[in-house]
């Protein structure tokens, strides 16, 4: 959702970053809670690894797009920060499908 809002509103950005650091945090607890403890790296453990490096890398571009909006170079944040969502969400979808269809085929 990030992606969507303009690159000069970093309040807002920010926020949903925030918050999606929340949902994953509290996501983590429940899964914790919930599955039985292993030693092994599962597919709920791969969702949340990669579900944290996604909003480490929206965390960069926020910042990113930030510098280059206030040295004028508008246009560059916004190529940046659309390409690069997309290329993000495209990377993210793909990793999951494919710790999913693993876990589905071992």
């Amino acid at each position: 959702m990030t992606f969507c809002v303009e690159t000069s509103n970093l309040m807002a950005r920010s926020n949903l970053t925030v918050a999606s650091v929340f949902v994953t945090v509290g996501n983590k607890y429940i899964l914790d809670q919930s599955l039985p403890l292993t030693s092994v790296f599962s597919l709920a453990d791969a969702i949340q690894l990669s579900t944290f490096l996604l909003i480490t890398l929206t965390v960069l571009t926020n910042v990113v797009c930030n510098f280059l909006h206030k040295t004028d170079h508008s246009q560059r944040a916004l190529f940046f920060n659309k390409y690069l969502g997309i290329t993000m969400i495209l990377c993210y979808v793909s990793y999951l499908s494919y710790m999913v269809l693993s876990a589905i085929y071992s």
